[in-house]
């Protein structure tokens, strides 16, 4: 699973660590990555599409959400099908 995240991430143009100042690119142009109720309505909040992955706790479908099983099920094509679905802010 690790070679899989790296093969993802490595072709971003732009990436965020925890921590770091806000990206030089508007929220609704990011496709955030969670997998917990509370990281997804933070996502979402924030105007970011929202790539949810499930663990523990359930996530709630809503406007904005795309669901994967496991990442391995996720490419470059499916980050972009998420930044083309309707505004993670509900608006």
């Amino acid at each position: 699973m690790p070679a899989v995240a790296a093969e993802l991430t490595g072709s971003f143009p732009c990436k965020i660590d925890a921590g770091a100042p806000p990206p030089p690119r508007p929220a609704s142009a990011c496709v955030a990555v969670e997998d917990s109720p509370d990281g997804t309505a933070s996502a979402h909040a924030a105007g970011c599409a929202v790539l949810v992955v499930p663990s523990l706790l359930p996530v709630d479908p809503a406007r904005g959400r795309t669901f994967a099983r496991s990442l391995e099920e996720v490419d470059l094509g499916v980050l972009s099908d998420c930044l083309r679905r309707p505004e993670a802010s509900g608006s």
